[in-house]
């Protein structure tokens, strides 16, 4: 398999993120080289930009409430790029996880 081989990911929405979304999980192809950012990109053209702000800064860097998920393993920038070495690189799973902060004094 070569790392540019169409690559199906089911990403799990949580809190805020499924509010917007209206599912629990959304279904996306990327390319094997593809980053989180193209992740959040396709997801973002399936569900509309309204998501995407939830998602990204102006900068296109993942916000600060966002947490993101590739297969259990924290990702702190958008621009990690998927595992090409792993078993089962048909079927991905990404787990989005907003959480918000909470008001009051």
């Amino acid at each position: 398999m070569t790392g540019q081989e169409p690559l199906t990911v089911n990403v799990s929405l949580y809190g805020v993120v499924r509010d917007v979304v209206k599912e629990t999980s959304v279904t996306v192809c990327v390319g094997g080289g593809a980053s989180v950012r193209d992740i959040l990109g396709r997801l973002t053209d399936a569900c509309g930009p309204r998501l995407g702000e939830r998602l990204l800064d102006g900068a296109g860097e993942v916000r600060k409430n966002v947490r993101v998920f590739l297969d259990d393993e924290l990702v702190t920038s958008a621009d990690v790029k998927l595992d090409t070495g792993g078993p089962s690189l048909r079927r991905r799973e990404v787990r989005v996880i907003v959480l918000a902060a909470a008001a009051g004094g």
